[in-house]
C-alpha cells in the first residue's frame, strides 16, 4: 500500500529506497525492476541477506560482493541461478512447514508440491530455449589504470579453464539485448481451478506481461504502473513522461513491456500452473508453456 511508482525495468535499476537503506512501515517505494531484481535484489537482500548471498550467480558477471574501486555492478542471481539452487536442495519442506534445517546453515527447503506450497513461498522457472548452455565463459576481475572490472571470456577447447575467474552461461540475444533466463515470483495463495490438472495461484511479481486480475491494470492500490518507454525522474522528485514543468530531468528510467499499452512492475495477478510443475500460463487467454517449475522456502534455521 505504500508503492508509488513502478514498471519493469532491467539493470539499471532505479529503486527507492535502496536495498541497504532502513525500512520502516511508513516508507513510500518506488521500484523499477525486473522479476529477479523485485524478489532477490530487493526483497530478499534487504529482509535476508545471508540467505540471499547463498544463492548462485552463474548468469551475472560481476563481483560477487562489494568491492572498493571496481566499476562493475555486484551479480545478482537471475531466475535461472533460482531455479539451480531449488533444484540442488536437500531439505524437503512440507506444508506443515515443520521442517527445521539441522545443518543450521542452508536455510533453504524445496517444495516438491503445489499442494504442500505456502503463502511466501518462491517460484521459478528458466525459458530453456533463451540460455546457451553450450557455450561457457570466464568471468574474471581485470585492472584497468587505477581501477577494476569484471570481463567475460569465452572458455574454448584450448582454454578449458578459467583460472582465478568463475563460469557463466549467457543468454541469446533478441534485438541486440539478452533474453530472459526465466521469471521468480512469491506466491500468495493457492486454489484448484476447474481444469483438474491445472492450479490457479495468485502471485507477486514484476513483469511486463499482465496476469489474470493484475492489480497492475485495475490500480487498485493506488500506484502507478508505467507503460512502455522513457519515464523521467525530474528534479524535484516526481515521476513523469516529460519533465519540462518540474524543473529538469535527475534520471531517465527505460521500461520494457511486451505491448506498449501493458502497465509494467511490481503488482499482484493469477497465474495457472500445472500440477505436475511442468507447465504454466501467465493469464486465462494464453496456451500452456512448457517449462520445469520449482519452489523454494526459507526454512527454520539458526
Amino acid at each position: 500500500h505504500h508503492l508509488k511508482n513502478t514498471g519493469y525495468s532491467s539493470r539499471p535499476f532505479y529503486l527507492e529506497p535502496k536495498p541497504d537503506s532502513f525500512i520502516d512501515k511508513n516508507t513510500e517505494f518506488n521500484l523499477f525492476v525486473d522479476c529477479s531484481g523485485f524478489v532477490g535484489y530487493y526483497v530478499l537482500q534487504i529482509l535476508y541477506p545471508k540467505l540471499y548471498i547463498k544463492l548462485p550467480r552463474n548468469y551475472s558477471c560481476g563481483p560477487l560482493k562489494p568491492e572498493e574501486n571496481v566499476l562493475t555492478p555486484v551479480a545478482r542471481p537471475l531466475a535461472a541461478d533460482f531455479v539451480d539452487y531449488f533444484k540442488s536442495l536437500h531439505l524437503k519442506a512440507t506444508r506443515k512447514n515443520s521442517i527445521i534445517d539441522k545443518s543450521k546453515n542452508q536455510c533453504w527447503g524445496r517444495v516438491y508440491t503445489l499442494e504442500k506450497a505456502l503463502p511466501g513461498d518462491i517460484l521459478a522457472y528458466t525459458h530453456e530455449r533463451n540460455i546457451d548452455k553450450e557455450k561457457k565463459y570466464c568471468c574474471k576481475k581485470i585492472k584497468y589504470k587505477n581501477h577494476f572490472y569484471y570481463k567475460m571470456s569465452r572458455v574454448t577447447l584450448k582454454n578449458r579453464t578459467c583460472p582465478n575467474g568463475r563460469i557463466i552461461y549467457k543468454t541469446k540475444l533478441n534485438h541486440l539485448r539478452h533474453l530472459s533466463t526465466g521469471h521468480v515470483a512469491f506466491i500468495v495463495n493457492i486454489s484448484k481451478h476447474d481444469k483438474k490438472e491445472e492450479y490457479k495461484l495468485k502471485i507477486i511479481d514484476a513483469t511486463n506481461i499482465l496476469h489474470d486480475n493484475d492489480s497492475r491494470k485495475d490500480n487498485r492500490y493506488g500506484y502507478k504502473s508505467w507503460r512502455f518507454g522513457t519515464v523521467k525522474l525530474c528534479k524535484d522528485f516526481v515521476f513523469a513522461k516529460n519533465c519540462s514543468n518540474h524543473t529538469g530531468v535527475k534520471k531517465s528510467i527505460k521500461i520494457r513491456s511486451s505491448h506498449f499499452k501493458n502497465p509494467t512492475g511490481v503488482g499482484e495477478g493469477i497465474v495457472y500452473i500445472k500440477k505436475n510443475l511442468k507447465g504454466y500460463r501467465v493469464n486465462s487467454s494464453k496456451k500452456v508453456t512448457k517449462a520445469n517449475i520449482v519452489i523454494g522456502r526459507i526454512v527454520n534455521c539458526q
